[in-house]
Parts: C-alpha cells; sequence; structure tokens
C-alpha cells in the first residue's frame, strides 16, 4: 500500500480511528500529539509533502478523539490488551516456578528417600 492509498483510508475510515484513539488516555494522546507534531516539523524540514499529509491526518484523529473524550460524561476505562497479555504470562510464570520448587521439595524426587536395594551374593542361585 502506498502513501496515498493510506492518506485516502486515513481519511474514509477517520470514525474508527478517532475511536481507537478514544481508547487511550488523555495524557497518553496529548504524548502521542507532541510526537505527531515533531514529525511534521521534520517534514516541512524535509519539505516531504506526502509525509506531511499523513501526519496531518493523525493529528487531526487525536485532537478529535481529544475532543470527543472531553465531551464524554466519564472517562472510558483504558484497557490495553497487550499489557493484560503479559500481566497472564508472567502470572503463568510465577505460578510454573511455584510448582518446581514444590516438586523438587517432595520427599519423592530427594535422593535420601529412594530405597537401596541390597545385593545378597552369597548365594548366586537366588537370581534363578
Amino acid at each position: 500500500m502506498n502513501r496515498a492509498e493510506r492518506i485516502k483510508e486515513y481519511q474514509d475510515n477517520f470514525e474508527y480511528y478517532v475511536n481507537e484513539l478514544m481508547k487511550y488516555p488523555d495524557a497518553k494522546l496529548v504524548s502521542k500529539l507532541e510526537v505527531v507534531r515533531m514529525q511534521i516539523e521534520l517534514t516541512i524540514k524535509n519539505k516531504d509533502e506526502e509525509a506531511y499529509e499523513t501526519l496531518s491526518w493523525w493529528e487531526r484523529h487525536i485532537i478529535e478523539a481529544r475532543i470527543r473524550k472531553c465531551d464524554l460524561p466519564e472517562e472510558a476505562p483504558y484497557f490495553d490488551e497487550i499489557e493484560e497479555a503479559i500481566k497472564d504470562i508472567e502470572t503463568i510464570v510465577i505460578k510454573a516456578e511455584e510448582r518446581k520448587e514444590i516438586i523438587e521439595g517432595t520427599t519423592f524426587n530427594s535422593p535420601a528417600s529412594k530405597p537401596k536395594i541390597q545385593q545378597d551374593n552369597s548365594n548366586q542361585t537366588s537370581l534363578f
């Protein structure tokens, strides 16, 4: 997908992008807006019109999301799927480590609990 197609997509799917950005807390939107504006300054300096247009759409999306969030009676909770997945993985790892410690501490796996086989070499016919 080239830049012209992306710009068209940003324009056509304006509502979708704004709704997705509204999921973020306002502080995160502010930082995103600052970064986009710094990038816009660089594109002006480098005279990259296509990148400027793309970043302008991003800026519009973020501004519109912030405006709509201000109009909401109560801030919608921020939910990041990646952060939740990482927490789940960390929980699983911790539980696995705890299980491993428990298994290593059981009497079945300790070398002292294994019975020793005594060999009676006095009568070799006992083997048959």
